[in-house]
């Protein structure tokens, strides 16, 4: 259901989190803000760069 209403729009970006269910933002925090971050098109915080 989540890659048809991805579909639906060019504004959003389906993204599978593997090993999580309903909240990937607590089953694994550190690849959920990954994500955000290259979605928003932020820069990585310097504590997590090379």
């Amino acid at each position: 259901m989540g890659r048809q209403a991805a579909a639906m729009s060019d504004k959003v970006e389906f993204a599978l989190i593997p090993n999580t269910a309903h909240f990937p933002m607590l089953e694994d925090p550190a690849t959920y803000l990954q994500r955000v971050r290259e979605f928003l098109q932020l820069p990585v915080p310097e504590a997590q760069a090379g």
